[in-house]
């Protein structure tokens, strides 16, 4: 079972650091188109992070900017495996990457956590959502 599946069923796959979060953002992205994988991936980690008890580490602006920053390396690289995604683009690589577009205490917000905001330090390589 692929790790988006694992996620779809329920469960959070282990381990689940930064790059299992981009496989399996890029296999949503492949699957359901943009759009569709935001809106497939927003649901599934909300509940299986519920399902593992952590449902407070859900957060919902990091995760639509991860899916938004690997559907643009795939659409500017044509690609889907992960370490080509990562040529196209090398801000997949560092996981620290939304802290350059945002301050931490509007990443620490209630808002940011339940919903997108929009950046407060630099413009979103990928333009506005």
């Amino acid at each position: 079972m692929s790790d988006l599946d694992t996620l779809l069923a329920g469960q959070l796959p282990r381990p689940f650091g930064h790059r299992a979060h981009l496989v399996v953002a890029a296999a949503a992205v492949r699957r359901f188109g943009a759009a569709e994988a935001e809106l497939v991936l927003r649901g599934a980690l909300r509940a299986a992070a519920r399902h593992a008890g952590v449902g407070e580490m859900y957060h919902d602006t990091i995760t639509r900017f991860w899916c938004r920053l690997v559907a643009h390396a795939a659409g500017v690289s044509g690609a889907w495996e992960l370490d080509e995604l990562v040529e196209a683009v090398p801000q997949l690589t560092d996981a620290k990457a939304p802290w350059h577009h945002w301050s931490a205490e509007r990443l620490a917000s209630c808002s940011a956590r339940a919903s997108w905001v929009d950046p407060d330090l630099q413009p979103l390589p990928f333009g506005a959502p």
